[in-house]
Formats: structure tokens, C-alpha cells, sequence
């Protein structure tokens, strides 16, 4: 679709015979001229390079700049250079170009008054009119130089612009996995009928389709265009992505000599509710005998047609029969492409469970009954690739938050003990989680991951902490294990596929930890070993060997962590 008008006069004389060195005369150069790393020997790539040469001198204004090849011996040849006047700008006059895209091409007309006649700088002009056009309803485009004089290697020129037809985008037809609403696509690709034509959202379609879990790429899109109106053709086929992903840890009681802790976990995630990409995820986690947490989430994308998606959320954590921590969370995104911007707020409600052993403390306890209100931006971004590995390409998932936390009495605790105590504080906090995994050869990956967090607060309790540990955070330790006001896990990785999404690995993940409210300093945990993800026909299954150590805990095989996971899914 795209065409731009842009002559380059090249002028050069084939060499005779290979293997022959080439000795250079430089001649018509008005002013000294860069070293031009010409070849010294005649080879398969000597038109190559000399085309490259002559076009390097003429973007830079020597329009004239030529070569050819003179007499010559068994063992050399003589070659002659031409570098010629640098042409100037008089003037380029805009013409018939509208100003709006002008004004967002970067075009100011003293840039081309009586400055060099840099081919590459028409040339960014010409892309980018052409690119502007493509993207606001007019992909057939032309722009060119009209009424060009040259006069004392002074030139002048106007430029020309034909937009073509308008075109919007009219409909969608799918192929393939047809079980999506059209409509609700056609928002999410941002190609809803009526919307002018954009070659970079179409340029998109294949990076969105890779974010949806439910769907994938067949085949590449195509397009129609018909009376002034595109129609857009998408081959999918469906991914089975709703899921139930059961995990029992078998763990040793180091409470008591001998005996095994058993952990579990359930994880639900329904996607593409009412085929719409809308979804459901219900976390249930048991760690501790009287410990556990739940978790739900909603997520209802593009609003009204909009780019505008709904987040909302509730989680709860029980602490044994010490604390019990709820959190709210709302929050609203834009999409842009592979971004992700959004706005959230959250409530956090923490109350004690069990203060009666607080009546006679002389000391405030670790835990307190407050509430928190937090507001915050996050920013998601993924280059999902193409291949046999879901970890293939990068992600990266960044948020920060500002709330304000308020400590309430409790009547158990004498009151005395609140007496310094700051009771109304702000407390900031962050998150960062990022990856990156590409491919080493034929069957092997690459992976390597940070996760990172922090929490500010001038009066922090530990019901405050991020909790850290465990699977998804730090293997070769119990869910949980770390109490942390910051923290940064990094992970290395590396996978070797024997099938498409079955492959064995080795792993390191190395901590740096920070309990700023218990004022233990920095630890540098680590936690590595190896494991198994295997495909099924029903979902995955995932076998992984820990071992961690710590400052105080050095590597033991006894204590050792066997982690098994199975998700299913349909």
C-alpha cells in the first residue's frame, strides 16, 4: 500500500576480473570528504559495497557522485571516484500537503533553505507523510517532488500529495474458532466497523492475539478492500486455557523430628466468559494447619466497546489464629497496542484475631488492627513469539501506590502502649515483575526472571510485609516463609524441550531480602534444583526438587522441597 516517489541516480561501470586489487583516484570533492572505506580488490561483493558507497554520498548531497573502472594490469585495476558538488536547498515548498500532517511529519520549510540535499532527509520526510496517511484512513497514499529546478547546484521543488481513497474498517470475518462475539473482538483489535483505517493497529492484530489465553493465530490475517472500506479476515483456532491447577507440597515438619507437612493449593481460572473475553480466577491457598488465603478476580475488558477494561478483586488471608488481613481492589485500564496503563485503588483491613495474651504487655505487638487506602498506577507490556514455548518473548508488569494507613486501638492492648505512636501514616509501595526467555538452539530456552517489591512506612507491623517463598517466588522454601518490607528475586533457567510444551529444567533463583520493621538486615537466600513440566492431552504436570539455603540455614537434604503441580485444562 505503500508508495513514495524518491530517484536516486546511480551511475557505475562493472569490474572485469575478479581477484584484481584496485588502486582508487578521488576526484571532484569541493570539500574534504570522510573516509570512504572503498574495497581494495576486486571480489563477489565489490558492486555491493560501491553501491552502498554512492548511495551513502548521495544522501548526504552529492547527487552527481559516480564511479567507473580505468586501465588496468594481470594483478590491479585503476579506479576513479566522483564525488562531485554538494547540491543545496533553495527551497522545498510544502505544496498541496495538509498542515496537520505536516505539522506531525516534523516538516519545517527553513530546514530546507539553503541547507545540503540530504536524500535521507526527504526520504524521513516522505515515511513519514506515507506513515501518517496509513495510519488515519488513507493506506494508498502518494507524495512526491514536483517542479524541481536545478541551477548552480541549487535546487528547487515543491512537494505533491495524493491521499487516495478514505478507508475505514467495515467488518470482521473469523475463521476457524468462530466462538468469540465479533463485536467484542473488534473493539479489542480496535478495528470496530467505522474506525479509519490504521496500518499500525493491523500491523497489531498478531501481538494481540497472542495475549489472549483462549486463542491463537492459524494462519496470517488478510484484508479486502471494497468501497472504501476494509474487511478484515482472522484465521484462529481455539486454546484450551480455562484451567484447574491443584498443587500438594510434601514437606518435612521441622516442628517436630520426623513427619511430613502436607500444603495445598486450588486455582481456577475460567476465560472468555460469554464469549468475550471477559474472566473469572478463584485462588485457594492452605499453607499452615490454620493458615490459608483465598482470592478472587474479575476482569470485564473493553467497556462499552472501549479500550477502557474493569478490574476488580477481593483477597483474604487468615494468619493462624494471629491476624486477618482483606483487601479490595478496583481498578480501570487502557490498552494501546501491547501496553497496558492503568489506575487502581485498593482497601486493606487487617484485625487481630486472638489479643488476649496482649493485657499485661509492656511492648506493642508486631501485628495491629488498621485500615489502609491505597491509590496507584500499574503498567503491563508483553512481545509474546511465536514458537514452542510459552516462555518465549518478554513480559513485564510494573505498579507503585500511595496510601494511607491508619492504626486503630485495640481494647486488649493497654493503652499506654500507643503512646508515641503515630497513629495516621502514608505508606508507599511498589512492585516490579519482569521476564524474558529466548531461545538457545533447536530445543533449548533460555529464562531468566526479576521479581521485585518494596513498602515505605515510618511505623511498619508485619501484617504490613509482603510474604515470600515458596513456588512462584522462591523454590527450595516453604509458601510464605519470608516476612519482607523489600525484596528482589532473580531467576535463571534453563529448558530443554522434548516436545512442544514438555521439557525438563534446571533452575537458581537468588533473593535479597529486607525486613525493615524486625531490623535483621539484609539475607541473601537461595534456592535451586530441577524439574519436570510435562503436556498432557488434559493439561500440565509439573514435578520440581528444591533445595534452599540461607545465612542461618545451610544446604539440607533433609530439608529439601518436593513441589507437584497439575493443571487442568478444557
Amino acid at each position: 500500500m505503500r508508495r513514495i516517489r524518491l530517484t536516486i541516480f546511480l551511475l557505475s561501470v562493472a569490474p572485469a576480473v575478479l581477484g584484481q586489487l584496485v588502486t582508487w583516484e578521488v576526484t571532484g570533492a569541493q570539500q574534504p570528504v570522510e573516509e570512504l572505506n572503498l574495497p581494495e580488490q576486486l571480489d563477489s561483493t565489490f558492486n555491493e559495497s560501491m553501491r552502498s558507497i554512492l548511495q551513502e554520498l548521495h544522501y548526504r548531497g552529492h547527487l552527481e557522485a559516480a564511479y567507473g573502472m580505468g586501465s588496468k594490469t594481470d594483478s590491479t585495476v585503476t579506479g576513479t571516484i566522483y564525488i562531485g558538488p554538494m547540491y543545496r536547498w533553495a527551497s522545498l515548498k510544502p505544496g498541496n500537503v495538509p498542515e496537520v500532517i505536516l505539522s506531525r511529519s516534523g516538516y519545517r520549510e527553513k530546514d530546507f533553505a539553503d541547507r545540503p540535499l540530504e536524500l535521507s532527509a526527504m526520504q524521513r520526510l516522505f515515511v513519514d507523510i506515507i506513515d501518517y496517511s496509513e495510519n488515519h484512513g488513507f493506506p494508498f497514499a502518494q507524495v512526491w517532488l514536483d517542479s524541481v529546478s536545478i541551477e548552480n547546484e541549487t535546487a528547487r521543488g515543491v512537494l505533491t500529495y495524493e491521499p487516495g481513497a478514505g478507508i475505514v474498517f467495515d467488518s470482521l470475518e473469523l475463521e476457524g474458532y468462530t466462538e468469540i462475539r465479533r463485536e467484542w473482538l473488534m473493539s479489542y483489535l480496535e478495528v470496530s466497523p467505522g474506525t479509519e483505517f490504521s496500518q499500525q493497529v493491523l500491523d497489531q492484530v498478531p501481538q494481540r492475539i497472542r495475549r489472549l489465553p483462549f486463542a491463537r493465530m492459524s494462519g496470517n490475517p488478510t484484508l479486502t478492500f471494497q468501497n472504501e472500506s476494509a474487511k478484515l479476515y482472522l484465521p484462529l483456532e481455539r486454546v484450551e486455557s480455562n484451567r484447574i491447577d491443584g498443587i500438594v507440597g510434601f514437606l518435612p515438619n521441622e516442628e517436630s523430628d520426623g513427619g511430613i507437612r502436607i500444603t495445598g493449593q486450588l486455582d481456577l481460572s475460567l476465560v472468555n466468559l460469554f464469549n468475550s473475553g471477559k474472566q473469572l480466577d478463584v485462588v485457594w491457598q492452605r499453607v499452615k494447619p490454620e493458615s490459608q488465603t483465598l482470592g478472587i478476580r474479575y476482569r470485564h475488558p473493553n467497556i462499552l466497546r472501549s479500550p477502557i477494561h474493569f478490574d476488580g478483586g477481593f483477597e483474604l488471608l487468615k494468619e493462624d489464629s494471629t491476624f486477618i488481613n482483606r483487601h479490595f481492589r478496583l481498578a480501570l485500564a487502557f490498552t494501546s497496542g501491547r501496553h497496558e496503563l492503568g489506575v487502581f485503588t485498593r482497601f486493606k483491613s487487617t484485625r487481630l484475631l486472638s489479643t488476649s495474651q496482649y493485657n499485661d504487655a509492656s511492648d506493642l505487638p508486631e501485628f495491629s488492627d488498621q485500615n489502609v487506602n491505597y491509590y496507584g498506577l500499574e503498567y503491563s507490556s508483553s512481545e509474546l513469539q511465536d514458537g514452542w514455548s510459552d516462555n518465549k518473548g518478554w513480559r513485564i508488569y510494573a505498579q507503585g501506590a500511595i496510601g494511607d494507613k491508619r492504626i486503630r486501638r485495640n481494647g486488649d492492648i493497654p493503652e499506654s502502649l500507643y503512646d508515641g505512636v503515630d497513629l495516621e501514616t502514608l505508606q508507599v509501595t511498589g512492585q516490579l515483575d519482569a521476564a524474558w526467555g529466548t531461545q538457545l538452539g533447536k530445543r533449548s530456552l533460555f529464562y531468566s526472571r526479576v521479581q521485585a517489591g518494596f513498602i515505605e512506612d515510618d511505623q511498619l507491623f508485619q501484617n504490613d510485609l509482603f510474604r515470600i517463598g515458596g513456588l512462584r517466588t522462591m523454590r527450595g522454601f516453604t509458601e510464605n516463609n519470608f516476612y519482607v518490607s523489600s525484596y528482589a528475586v532473580a531467576t535463571l533457567e534453563y529448558q530443554l524441550f522434548f516436545e512442544a510444551f514438555s521439557y525438563l529444567f534446571l533452575f537458581a533463583d537468588q533473593g535479597l531480602l529486607e525486613n525493615a520493621s524486625a531490623g535483621t538486615g539484609l539475607d541473601y537466600p537461595t534456592g535451586f534444583g530441577f524439574g519436570l513440566n510435562l503436556r498432557t492431552g488434559g493439561g500440565d504436570l509439573q514435578l520440581v526438587y528444591a533445595l534452599g539455603r540461607t545465612a542461618d540455614q545451610p544446604v539440607n537434604f533433609s530439608l529439601s522441597k518436593f513441589h507437584f503441580g497439575y493443571i487442568a485444562k478444557f
